[in-house]
């Protein structure tokens, strides 16, 4: 009788799923879990849903309701590419605690992503017009291409460790390299440690699938960093908000280093960006005001003053 009493309690836990999860896909779970990737029309929906299950979506398995288009296992990671059939394009590292790179096929000089967005806030903190950046971690290389758009002549490095990524990122999200974009396959921490380039701005987005591998979270590596950077140059950083703990250890690190830094919280509160002046006589007016200049000529189809509202990980 107890076996039969457990199998019983077993059934009753297996049917509970299978109800949640039918509920959540007639949901769109990826409205609930990522709103801000879903089309305006579907805003509303997605932020009542989200805050229903915001305090749970991170335990939900990510729901990417359309099809496979691309798989492989490379030396580094288990990697799909997916379409949603409306134009969305998405890059993920399994297992999928969220996607490395989303791309609107439709709309491709238009970025998705609110870290992305935040990220450029970046070229109003250089103040400047940027002749050479970097970026460590590729993805699909929305960023650089993005970027590559406004700044045709700027010279642009891309490290990733990960030589399958670079024909993923031309064959499905427009990548393109040139004479002025190269990339470099090899351990972003290495070529920071070699080079003697001096850079604008340095983008760091490195995920696996589960979190900034340990070589790019240390104190050291951020002093790094800020001697490849130009006098006026600027660092920035996505942060997944994966838990209080992860985001206080990176940050601690960032601002031993930068002690002029700035964190920006995307609007489903998934993921930080910190901004880091390598010149500490700079203040967020500063941004503020080449924000304003930059928002006034609307050259890069971001607005930046929207964005500017920065939130306290460490009390002064």
């Amino acid at each position: 009788m107890p076996i039969l009493f457990e199998f019983i309690g077993f059934l009753r836990k297996a049917f509970f799923f299978i109800i949640l999860a039918f509920l959540f896909s007639a949901f769109d779970l990826s409205a609930v879990c990522y709103p801000s990737l879903q089309p305006s029309s579907q805003s509303n929906y997605a932020n009542f849903w989200y805050d229903i299950f915001s305090p749970v979506s991170f335990l939900l398995p990510p729901h990417y309701p359309k099809k496979v288009i691309y798989e492989t296992k490379s030396n580094y990671s288990e990697i799909r590419v997916y379409d949603d059939g409306e134009g969305w394009r998405y890059l993920v590292f399994l297992p999928e605690y969220g996607y490395q790179s989303v791309l609107d096929t439709k709309n491709p000089e238009v970025l998705v992503s609110q870290y992305a967005k935040l990220s450029f806030l970046a070229i109003p903190a250089l103040g400047q017009e940027s002749h050479k950046v970097l970026f460590i971690g590729m993805g699909g290389a929305i960023m650089p291409t993005y970027f590559r758009h406004y700044y045709p002549d700027a010279q642009i490095d891309i490290v990733d460790i990960d030589n399958s990524i670079p024909s993923i990122a031309e064959t499905y999200f427009n990548f393109k390299a040139n004479k002025n974009t190269k990339v470099y396959i090899e351990d972003g921490r290495k070529f920071i440690e070699e080079t003697n380039d001096k850079y604008d701005i340095i983008f760091l987005d490195v995920y696996d699938a589960e979190t900034i591998p340990q070589q790019f979270t240390t104190e050291e590596f951020f002093q790094l960093l800020r001697m490849r950077l130009s006098p006026e140059g600027v660092l920035s950083l996505n942060l997944a908000n994966f838990s209080d703990k992860f985001v206080l250890k990176i940050f601690k690190s960032v601002k031993s280093a930068f002690p002029n830094t700035y964190a920006f919280l995307t609007e489903n509160e998934h993921n930080y960006v910190l901004i880091s002046l390598n010149s500490e006589e700079k203040a967020l007016k500063d941004l503020e005001l080449k924000s304003l200049i930059l928002d006034s000529r609307n050259t890069f189809n971001i607005n930046f003053q929207t964005m500017l509202n920065p939130v306290t990980i460490i009390k002064e």
